[in-house]
């Protein structure tokens, strides 16, 4: 019965969810897409600061992705990927002038490299708390499920949380069970806030760097609300040239299913819309990563959309 009423609740009241911002480098002389500079990053701090966002612990992002609490409007989780030094050169004097909390994802045997944060480096970091990168940073679709599965398990710091960033935003049926199976949340790299209607292997998060580290336009992704929205298909994997059909369905009263809208590659995909049902075609798909990113507006809050986004990788091209 509690169940069925938490359920409920989600259904009947809005979900506020949480923006994760998805960082890897913070420095000028660092792989432009996957780069923050110092400046950038400073500007996207203080703007979450004055525009009165709460920026809260991934541990609170989790709770409330299964369940167990809601979180204020406008909360935002910090992450990065890989663990490099400038995060603890530049990022992390910034974030701790302004106390926020934040997650690095990093790769255990590869803290001894130059440009990789040492073991104890990772332990002086103030305000963070240490995921799991898997072991090697190998493309994990790519390889035998038992060698991904001790990627996972090699990748795990003693007494750290069981959070998983998959490497490059890449992930299978097959891996998400063997991470739930585990015990483990899952992060991708699709677009969307998180909350309650994300998958928990797969939690969305926003890049922020390199073209994304544009304040204009990470403002508006910023303000995007968690879209209460199930699919018929949320597998990352197409062994296809195109993606299968998918039908959506909305379950919240407030975003507007009229004006939902969804664009591919820059262009505007053609929808069936019939009340809170969205059917979405096939896509043609080129080989590795694409997404699909799709937005409505809120009836209730003035100038803002909800978002969700479904990320494909195409079998094609990757062997």
């Amino acid at each position: 019965m509690r169940f069925l009423l938490l359920v409920a609740a989600f259904v009947i009241a809005p979900c506020q969810g949480a923006v994760i911002l998805l960082y890897h480098h913070v420095a000028t002389d660092t792989p432009a897409s996957t780069t923050t500079s110092p400046r950038d990053f400073l500007a996207h701090m203080q703007y979450l600061k004055d525009g009165g966002f709460q920026v809260v612990p991934m541990s609170d992002v989790v709770a409330e992705a299964k369940g167990e609490k809601t979180l204020a409007d406008k909360s935002v989780a910090i992450t990065f990927d890989d663990g490099y030094q400038d995060i603890a050169d530049n990022a992390a004097p910034i974030l701790a002038k302004f106390g926020y909390p934040y997650t690095v994802f990093i790769n255990p045997d590869r803290t001894a490299y130059p440009d990789m944060m040492s073991q104890a480096t990772l332990k002086g970091l103030k305000g963070a708390a240490i995921g799991n990168h898997t072991a090697g940073h190998a493309h994990l679709t790519t390889l035998p499920l038992p060698l991904a599965r001790q990627a996972i398990l090699d990748g795990q710091l003693p007494g750290e949380p069981k959070w998983l960033a998959w490497p490059y935003g890449e992930y299978s049926p097959a891996l998400e069970k063997i991470a739930a199976d585990l015990g483990y949340v899952g992060f991708g790299q699709q677009s969307g806030p998180s909350g309650p209607y994300s998958s928990l292997t797969a939690l969305p998060r926003f890049p922020a760097a390199g073209p994304y580290a544009n304040l204009d336009t990470l403002k508006t992704k910023l303000l995007s609300l968690h879209m209460p929205l199930e699919s018929s298909d949320t597998s990352m994997m197409v062994n296809d040239d195109k993606s299968p059909p998918l039908t959506l369905t909305l379950k919240g009263s407030d975003p507007m299913a009229s004006r939902f809208a969804c664009y591919f590659l820059g262009q505007r995909v053609k929808l069936s819309i019939l009340g809170t049902t969205i059917k979405v075609p096939a896509i043609a798909l080129p080989p590795g990563r694409s997404r699909l990113n799709c937005t409505a507006p809120s009836k209730t809050k003035e100038g803002r959309y909800y978002w969700w986004s479904q990320a494909w990788l195409s079998g094609r091209g990757l062997d």
